[in-house]
């Protein structure tokens, strides 16, 4: 039985794969997202692979042992995310993936709605919610953090 399990959101801030300071930015990045999940010794990773923070997760999680379950708001969430070139490498190696819904909207407040589905059931199945971002959040991703936190189940 699982009792250790986490849901990760990041911003959409990674650093991404470059040259000169971009690639040691990356480095530092990428070894204190993998010290916090070693510290935090995860037994099951829930997490929707975005653009940014969350495409890095799959491979650490890889690298660490930590099974993880990607969660996908609609059938066609994936090919709409520009770097689908890991996802699709995650998704092979993924324990599980849950698709919220079969059917794809066709309207931005539909797509919105569906996000925030996917958000709330990796909150809510998690026993724990790791947000990570960089020093400098965006406005965004506070005001996400924020809702996320008023919306969690208490338990």
């Amino acid at each position: 039985m699982i009792t250790k399990s986490l849901a990760v959101f990041g911003d959409e801030l990674f650093p991404r794969v470059g040259k000169g300071l971009s690639t040691k930015k990356r480095k530092e990045a990428l070894f204190v997202v993998t010290e916090v999940l070693k510290h935090t010794k995860p037994e099951l990773v829930y997490l929707m692979p975005t653009k940014g923070t969350n495409v890095a997760i799959p491979p650490i999680c890889n690298e660490l042992d930590i099974p993880y379950i990607l969660v996908s708001p609609y059938k066609e969430f994936y090919t709409e995310v520009p770097e689908d070139f890991f996802i699709s490498g995650s998704m092979k190696k993924c324990k599980s993936f849950i698709t919220i819904s079969e059917s794809n909207p066709d309207t931005d407040e539909e797509r919105e709605v569906l996000h925030q589905e996917a958000t709330d059931f990796c909150a809510n199945t998690a026993l724990a919610t790791l947000f990570i971002h960089s020093a400098k959040p965006t406005t965004k991703f506070i005001n996400f953090m924020n809702e996320m936190i008023d919306r969690r189940d208490v338990r």
